[in-house]
């Protein structure tokens, strides 16, 4: 959110990131919910085995902005 406020990051790679920490949350909660007898759907453990190359285009997209930036001085 920081990025997107100081138009630092270009605002796709600022939601790519919200997907991208959408994924930890699901992957920090699954032992939580399991622990508590909570059962998670079918469809969000598919949800976030698909996120998983979205977080990776997510640091290559971050590396290239910054590599894109530091060429062109800012």
């Amino acid at each position: 959110m920081a990025g997107a406020r100081s138009r630092a990051l270009p605002i796709w790679l600022c939601v790519l990131g919200l997907v991208a920490g959408l994924r930890l949350v699901m992957l920090m909660a699954g032992p939580f919910l399991t622990a508590a007898g909570i059962d998670f759907p079918g469809f969000l453990w598919v949800a976030s085995m698909a996120l998983i190359p979205l977080g990776m285009l997510w640091w290559l997209g971050l590396g290239v902005v910054l590599l894109v930036k530091s060429h062109h001085g800012g």
